[in-house]
């Protein structure tokens, strides 16, 4: 026997129509826009879930960037901002939910994406088998919801300089900014992924990610594509059962799919003179100037990204809370995506306050070995032995010199095989 909301009443069967929530989500409503799309879906997944609240947030934000990014973008001083994004949520191995958090958000949106979609998934697990599958289901599909269950997987391989998969880093680097991309395939054969609107929702704990990603990952600007977000459970805590509510899950399909549909004549969004100035007053905010500057020299070029974050998720937002949609983002969208982009960063700043960070004896050690040969440099090779450092250790470290303008280098050519010779700049006084 069912009731009238679709709730199983039958006795016996083990299921609790109405679990005690572990979370309360009215203490996380800043940090969502006033009503809609996103601030239902917080509501519900709370009450299904003993998985964080931020990584519903991240996981409703991600699907939303999905369903109206392809036919929208804001507009803000005549510069273009794709409205798809990559979200990076990261937690304990196993008991924090971040899958399950992930696959509860792709189980409700793929019934609607596929309404709108009929020829791909736009809901999309991508199998990492080669670089050109991945590029095809892209032509095939260019507006899509990657979801990554293990992100580390995917970075590992997109990283390297070398290899099968060498040019997938620049790929990556070219959906964020929705530019077009070309493939050669044979001769006088290509693909062509024309305006990619592709949203990234990726889960990982703090350990492989500290193992996957190298110094240059964070300084170079790949991981600030990323707003990452970090949060725990309380030890002990589960929820005594779990409930899907059938009719909230339809309720919330219907406004998905309301988004997903172009409204006539409206292509773009642009900031309202009130949300423009709040971003103004944030860049000048004392705690958040004081979080920057207080961050690890590896996270610094993530606050650079933190205003395009903004731009972006304050879009998703207004979208997720007004329909008609208004032309403009509203102070009140403004104020979320800024409070949600704040936790995170917090967050990202603590957990991975000692990645990558050097190690001194080291620093110090290349330098003396630098400064003691002066002129004549040294090479890698030599560095390595005379410095007895592992390979990886000592790249962070040339990284971080060069990058204070320390140490430079030159390639060079011997004998027909080719090198880098680095030398020590002394600091002027």
């Amino acid at each position: 026997m069912t009731s009238g909301l679709g709730l199983d009443e039958r006795k016996g069967s083990g299921v609790i129509e109405n679990p005690k929530p572990v979370w309360d989500y009215r203490q996380f409503r800043q940090y969502v826009p006033p009503s809609g799309f996103i601030f239902d879906y917080l509501q519900y997944a709370t009450l299904c879930t003993d998985a964080h609240p931020l990584y519903h947030i991240l996981a409703a934000s991600a699907v939303s960037s999905t369903a109206v990014s392809p036919h929208l973008d804001l507009y803000h001083h005549n510069e273009m901002h794709p409205l798809h994004m990559f979200f990076l949520i990261v937690g304990s191995s196993s008991e924090s939910r971040k899958t399950s958090a992930i696959k509860r958000v792709a189980r409700l949106a793929d019934p609607v994406f596929q309404q709108i979609c009929q020829t791909a998934n736009r809901v999309w697990w991508p199998q990492l088998a080669s670089p050109e599958g991945i590029f095809e289901e892209l032509a095939r599909e260019p507006n899509r919801l990657m979801c990554l269950s293990e992100w580390t997987e995917m970075h590992r391989l997109t990283g390297g300089k070398s290899g099968y998969w060498s040019h997938s880093n620049e790929s990556m680097n070219l959906l964020y900014d929705a530019e077009t991309m070309h493939r050669a395939r044979a001769k006088d054969q290509s693909m062509k992924v024309e305006r990619p609107r592709v949203s990234i929702l990726g889960a990982s704990t703090p350990a492989l990610i500290e193992d996957a990603t190298t110094r240059v990952d964070w300084l170079g600007g790949k991981l600030a594509r990323y707003l990452i977000g970090y949060a725990s459970r309380p030890p002990n805590i589960e929820m005594e059962a779990s409930a899907d509510y059938p009719y909230k899950v339809a309720a919330l399909q219907e406004k998905l799919l309301v988004m997903c549909r172009p409204v006539p004549d409206m292509t773009r969004l642009t900031l309202s003179s009130a949300a423009w100035e709040i971003m103004r007053q944030w860049r000048r905010d004392e705690h958040w100037r004081d979080m920057r500057e207080r961050a690890p020299e590896h996270i610094g070029p993530s606050f650079s990204r933190a205003q395009e974050h903004a731009f972006r998720l304050s879009a998703i937002y207004e979208c997720s809370y007004s329909f008609p949609w208004r032309s403009e983002i509203s102070p009140e969208c403004m104020l979320a995506a800024i409070s949600l982009i704040e936790w995170c960063y917090d967050a990202m700043c603590k957990t991975f306050a000692t990645t990558h960070d050097q190690d001194k004896s080291g620093v110090t050690k290349v330098i003396s070995i630098l400064a003691s040969v002066g002129s004549k440099g040294m090479t890698r090779s030599a560095l390595l032995r005379r410095g007895k450092l592992t390979a990886k250790h000592l790249s962070d470290i040339l990284v971080t010199l060069e990058q204070r303008g320390e140490v430079r280098h030159e390639q060079y050519t011997t004998d027909g095989r080719a090198g880098v010779r680095y030398w020590y700049v002394k600091p002027r006084d």
